[in-house]
């Protein structure tokens, strides 16, 4: 009898980052699958109302690494959206694990912080919270899971055919006619990194051999860069002045500085600069990035 052939999961493998990780794994292995909010007619895809038991469909499909990089962002605290961020960020992601913890499995999350202090309680937002709440669960159940659990904290990332309302695909976009941006402090600090890097740290992280339970890691990009010049930079390359005006974000008033939460993941590093990224063929970019 034949063995079944092993097989990868990517939980919201349509979204910007999870898109790109589907890809990337194809180029190294035959087995990929992945699930989404949204639908597609891909033959990877498995619908989400078809998944009534997730440790039935990771035994089936003879599943044994799964990356959930599905959630929620929000920039600025409305309680409108409280709800659907914490099961988008929580409730959903937490359904998963509570069915796979005895599994033979390694399981990968995607964390983050909106870019403030996280020793500053008083300036966290619900989307911090929802992130933070999942992540001291998973430190609960570790001593008790079977499988390996990996946790990642990105901060922004950049890339090709990106259609989030992120501060570079805006600042790509902006016309001199434009009503100005209205910005935090000039003076913040953004770690960006391309998504070609951010796939190739969450599949090494995922692969690492370990005996800890869970284990957190950071990807950063090659160098940080201010809301300043991150605005001079793209006005170089477009070669126009865009109409920005800093400190005027309710939001982002305060200089939030850029956190350091867990350690590097052995042996990777970054790519590729924002810089590259922008002079290798910028009007292809911009195309993409619109």
């Amino acid at each position: 009898m034949s063995i079944k052939e092993s097989a990868t999961l990517v939980v919201g493998g349509t979204g910007f980052i999870g898109k790109a990780l589907v890809e990337r794994l194809q180029n190294d292995q035959k087995n990929i699958l992945y699930t989404s909010r949204r639908n597609s007619l891909d033959p990877r895809f498995i619908p989400l109302s078809s998944i009534s038991n997730w440790r039935d469909l990771v035994q089936d499909r003879n599943i044994n690494q799964i990356y959930i990089v599905a959630g929620k962002y929000q920039s600025s605290d409305n309680p409108l959206f409280w709800g659907d961020l914490w099961e988008a960020n929580y409730t959903f992601p937490k359904q998963i694990l509570d069915q796979l913890w005895d599994l033979d499995l390694r399981i990968l999350l995607v964390g983050s912080f909106l870019q403030k202090n996280p020793a500053a309680k008083e300036l966290w937002s619900f989307y911090t919270w929802s992130k933070e709440c999942l992540r001291h669960y998973i430190n609960l159940k570790a001593a008790e899971s079977r499988a390996q659990i990996t946790y990642v904290y990105l901060y922004d990332n950049f890339g090709p055919n990106d259609e989030r309302l992120k501060i570079l695909n805006i600042l790509m976009k902006l016309s001199e006619s434009d009503q100005p941006l209205k910005c935090g402090s000039s003076e913040q600090d953004l770690d960006l990194t391309h998504i070609s890097d951010v796939t190739a740290g969450l599949i090494l992280a995922n692969n690492l051999s370990r005996k800890e339970n869970p284990c957190e890691f950071q990807i950063r990009g090659i160098k940080p860069i201010s809301l300043k010049n991150l605005v001079k930079l793209v006005e170089e390359y477009r070669k126009m002045k865009i109409p920005v005006l800093f400190g005027e974000n309710i939001d982002r008033r305060p200089i939030f500085n850029l956190w350091n939460c867990a350690k590097e993941i052995p042996g990777f590093n970054c790519q590729i600069t924002l810089e590259e990224f922008l002079s290798g063929n910028f009007e292809t970019v911009r195309k993409q990035m619109s």
